[in-house]
């Protein structure tokens, strides 16, 4: 559930002789302070198989990474409260490797995420055209479909992963969360720990800033009949079903009336107690590539 962590490095400083690996890089900035101009730089050290990056000015003084794709090689796997300290106890190794005396801090960026068997169609349409209570904007499309909710400190995600991981629809449905600065869960990563309990809380509250709409199945022409009677859509006083009829012989019409009579409209809804809930346990699956 836990996916990219941005965290703070402690008295550290760069470890020489640094194994194959790793790539190192190193990065210049002129910038005019007071009518001087001043030069800045940056080294960033990342490690290839893992995409682990660890950088600063001159002393190392932070690291990022995705812990599903640190532990399981992807990041289709969530990141469960059994797999917490394997991932920390390998990102220490790591950064090891490049930093010695390292203490890790607080994190500067922390992603909750959770997937969901499903339709992303469905899920848009639960949520398009519906704000976050923290980001107070309407979700934009983006990636083939999927929606984003960019804010300042929190940017939600929603996308197909099996369409992210390996370019094929899947029927796996990820809500991502990425958090920084001020909305940084609390207590979620403490002295290099990783409290679940606090994390899975967190991303409850997260989805819970959504209001999804009740998103009927639409497949026959009665099932949207039935939809326009039940909102009581109407256009200059006569309801779709009424206008329909008017063409209809008095047989026809019987028929249909009977057909509306009959049908049960289903909808689509994200029900986020049954999907996180409170406690027990939640309807997270995996994706993993066929």
């Amino acid at each position: 559930m836990i996916d990219t962590l941005r965290i703070r490095l402690e008295g550290r400083d760069w470890k020489i002789g640094a194994s194959a690996s790793w790539k190192a890089s190193f990065s210049t900035r002129r910038e005019i302070r007071e009518n001087e101009q001043v030069e800045s730089g940056g080294v960033l050290c990342e490690h290839e198989e893992t995409g682990l990056r660890v950088g600063g000015p001159l002393l190392p003084s932070w690291a990022e990474c995705s812990l599903p794709k640190l532990l399981f090689g992807h990041n289709g796997k969530l990141l469960r409260e059994e797999h917490c300290e394997a991932a920390m106890t390998r990102l220490r190794g790591l950064v090891g490797e490049v930093v010695k005396g390292a203490e890790f801090g607080e994190a500067s960026r922390l992603d909750l995420t959770g997937q969901f068997a499903g339709e992303l169609r469905d899920w848009n349409a639960g949520l398009r055209r519906v704000t976050h209570k923290q980001v107070r904007r309407t979700g934009l499309e983006f990636f083939d479909s999927g929606l984003v909710w960019p804010g300042k400190y929190l940017h939600a995600r929603l996308y197909d992963k099996g369409l992210e991981q390996s370019g094929t629809p899947g029927h796996v449905v990820r809500l991502e969360f990425q958090t920084r600065a001020g909305l940084i869960p609390g207590g979620v990563v403490t002295a290099g720990k990783i409290d679940y309990g606090a994390a899975y809380q967190a991303y409850r509250r997260f989805c819970k800033g959504f209001s999804p709409r009740s998103v009927p199945r639409i497949k026959k022409l009665v099932d949207l009949l039935v939809w326009c009677e039940q909102s009581g859509f109407s256009r200059d006083g006569m309801t779709p079903t009424e206008l329909l009829l008017a063409s209809m012989s008095v047989r026809h019409q019987r028929r249909v009336r009977a057909s509306i009579a009959e049908t049960q409209l289903q909808h689509f809804n994200i029900d986020w107690d049954r999907l996180v809930p409170p406690v027990g346990n939640p309807a997270f699956v995996d994706y993993e590539e066929q």
